[in-house]
């Protein structure tokens, strides 16, 4: 399978600096339709890099997509659920290679049977809504919403309303790739994992990733531990107020040969405004 996941760099006109600037990968993972059979059940093994599998019912919000593009390749993101039809994920999972998804389904308790279910988003009746300020080189509002075809009874995530400040500790999950994105030249060596994996991370001053973030976004750190491909759009979690909340969703990692463990986040209280403006119940 040949690695197409996304490369970022930092526009050519933006002005030259001393230092090297970082290179990012979105941690979106996709193969050619034919190939989808090679993602499927894999031997256990650590999902979000070095992470913890958890529960399938641990987070009953957070969900597992998979979206098929009209050129025959298939997205696998990660998401969750904040409202009783509503999902949020990363806008460069709706937006691969340029492209709409021809169809797009969110599962749930993905891994647990028989509690596992799936339900479609109607694509063609609007149910895909990518931020229009989304800029794919940027990694700007990285944030999409997926309306599902009918309501759900899980229990949504709570949006955050303040940004996690420097040094405080947030949890981040998906349903990414088996093995480590660092060592492989493939996008998921190893498959997809069979349930949720989370690790914690620790929240760096927006200097540490000054070459591609914003105020729409922010940089986490966790020693020889990474979000990997297929846990675009998986939640990042913090308490606040004594409520675990949604404070960001995940974007993309930094790319071999940086390696320092820094993962990228769009920031949901900078995103919230967007974020319910697209429907009610949030």
């Amino acid at each position: 399978m040949p690695d197409i996941g996304f490369q970022h760099h930092v526009p050519a006109s933006a002005p030259s600096t001393d230092s090297p600037r970082p290179r990012w990968r979105a941690a979106l993972v996709a193969v050619v339709l034919v190939l989808a059979g090679l993602l499927g059940v894999a031997p256990p093994a650590q999902a979000i890099y070095n992470g913890t599998i958890l529960s399938p019912n641990k987070y009953p919000w957070a969900v597992r997509i998979q979206l098929v593009y009209p050129d025959g390749a298939v997205a696998t993101c990660s998401g969750a659920l904040i409202s009783s039809y509503a999902v949020v994920t990363a806008a460069h999972c709706l937006h691969y290679n340029g492209g709409t998804p021809r169809t797009a389904d969110v599962t749930f308790h993905y891994g647990s049977h028989p509690g596992q279910f799936t339900v479609p988003v109607p694509v063609s009746q609007g149910g895909l809504i990518v931020h229009p300020g989304f800029n794919e080189s940027l990694l700007r509002d990285d944030v999409g919403v997926l309306h599902l075809a009918h309501p759900v009874a899980e229990a949504p995530i709570p949006l955050a309303t303040v940004n996690p400040p420097a040094n405080t500790s947030v949890v981040l999950a998906g349903y990414g790739c088996l093995g480590d994105p660092f060592l492989s030249h493939q996008s998921c060596p190893l498959g997809l994992p069979a349930s949720l994996a989370a690790m914690s991370a620790r929240v760096v001053a927006s200097g540490s990733c000054s070459s591609i973030t914003g105020e729409w976004s922010f940089c986490t750190f966790s020693r020889a531990k990474s979000a990997n491909h297929g846990d675009s759009g998986g939640p990042v979690l913090r308490t606040e107020n004594g409520v675990l909340k949604l404070v960001g969703i995940i974007s993309a990692y930094e790319d071999p040969p940086a390696a320092k463990y820094l993962d990228l986040s769009t920031s949901i209280p900078y995103e919230s405004s967007w974020i319910r403006a697209t429907h009610s119940g949030v």
